[in-house]
């Protein structure tokens, strides 16, 4: 989508914080793109809070999940940037839609 529209953007961008890093997927600007793949992140439409999700370095409940993204978007916000969250489960739906507000999000200064 991004390339399609001549945007440039930085993929895999790190935050630091007290304790290590958070790896957001995209970076275009002082703006943020994460795209939450359902299992990965819990979707909330799809889990409940005590649903475990099985990672290669253990486990974690999808309110563990939450609680990081959270976390990282907390993080994004007091370093200056924007986040937009895109779920894989709306992406598959709609697509079109998501790609014009990505669009509108970014803004035409990066077009």
């Amino acid at each position: 989508c991004l390339q399609l529209h001549n945007i440039f953007y930085q993929i895999e961008f790190c935050i630091p914080f007290d304790t290590g890093y958070r790896s957001y997927d995209v970076k275009v600007g002082n703006k943020l793109i994460e795209v939450h793949g359902d299992y990965w992140h819990a979707n909330p439409k799809i889990y409940k809070h005590n649903h475990v999700i099985e990672w290669s370095m253990g486990t974690l409940t999808a309110s563990d999940v939450w609680a990081r993204d959270e976390f990282k978007r907390e993080l994004a916000i007091k370093s200056g940037y924007e986040l937009f969250v895109v779920w894989e489960s709306d992406w598959k739906k709609k697509r079109i839609e998501i790609e014009n507000n990505l669009i509108n999000y970014i803004g035409n200064k990066h077009v």
